[in-house]
């Protein structure tokens, strides 16, 4: 009872497991101007890979949650460009400044198994043949019940208990959409709510020398991406006893109180503060 040895499988092995392969295509040219004070590259590019590594799901049967595998074939194609100028090119004082703009596009070509969810930070991040790598996969949260005719309006939409039974959605409940149109939320309600790549990104700098001291300064940038504020979800739930925002102090609490902060119900019952929209936000 105080002492032993012995020996724990930390993961499962995969014999038939292989290097990913990529099959690239690049074209791009460089040009420079007025004795190189002005200069500009560009590329565009199509890559092609096959045996993706991904961490499948594994059956806790198993004794483990996941295990690595070869699944499926991803394609890779944007455009880079850059441009680099010397405004002043004194003996003493010289001023450059370059930026930069890029523009990736990433598809899942082919999966073996088929399209696949994996956890994490009790968010769903979903693989589907068509779509982007990692497309968040949710609910979308359309606002808080703020009173009885409104959730008269929804048709008194509802949730499945595991008992069987049925719960419905009351003034003061967060409101979501009903895409499978069967009047309940369950699984078959979740949409992609978000996609964490971004549509463009970049760079601009600038330098500032004088003799041989120099100034820089740079600032990188990306535009058109969302991100899961898990943070945000934690401190504005009000599930438990834990510490919350002041958001919360806007929570609905009576009868025609409009607002997007539902009730606080110990335990979230009808899980008002599932992975939805309500927590995605704009990351650019």
């Amino acid at each position: 009872y105080y002492a032993g040895n012995g020996l724990v499988l930390a993961n499962i092995g995969n014999p038939g497991l292989k290097w990913e392969t990529t099959r690239k295509a690049n074209l791009g040219f460089d040009l420079s101007l007025l004795e190189n004070r002005l200069s500009l590259s560009a590329d565009v590019y199509d890559h092609h890979t096959k045996d993706l590594l991904t961490l499948k799901q594994l059956s806790e049967v198993s004794g483990f949650t996941t295990y690595w595998a070869n699944d499926g074939a991803l394609r890779n194609r944007g455009f880079e460009v850059a441009a680099n100028a010397r405004i002043i090119n004194s003996p003493r004082f010289r001023w450059e400044v370059s930026a930069s703009i890029a523009h990736n596009k990433n598809e899942v070509l082919h999966l073996a198994d088929g399209n696949y969810t994996t956890s994490i930070y009790d968010a769903e991040v979903l693989t589907a043949e068509g779509g982007p790598v990692a497309q968040f996969y949710g609910y979308k949260f359309l606002g808080v019940y703020k009173d009885q005719a409104q959730v008269d309006a929804y048709k008194n939409l509802k949730i499945k208990n595991e008992n069987g039974t049925y719960s419905y959605f009351a003034p003061g409940d967060a409101i979501f959409e009903d895409v499978h149109a069967d009047g309940i939320i369950d699984e078959k309600d979740k949409q992609v709510i978000g996609d964490p790549n971004p549509d463009f990104t970049g760079a601009i700098a600038s330098t500032f020398s004088y003799k041989n001291v120099s100034l820089s300064a740079t600032m990188g940038y990306s535009l058109g991406n969302d991100m899961y504020n898990y943070q945000r979800r934690v401190l504005e739930s009000m599930i438990g006893f834990e510490n919350q925002t002041t958001a919360v102090n806007n929570r609905w609490r009576y009868e025609g109180h409009q607002t997007d902060v539902p009730k606080a119900v110990y335990g979230d019952p009808m899980g008002n503060a599932r992975f939805s929209t309500r927590w995605m936000e704009d990351a650019s």
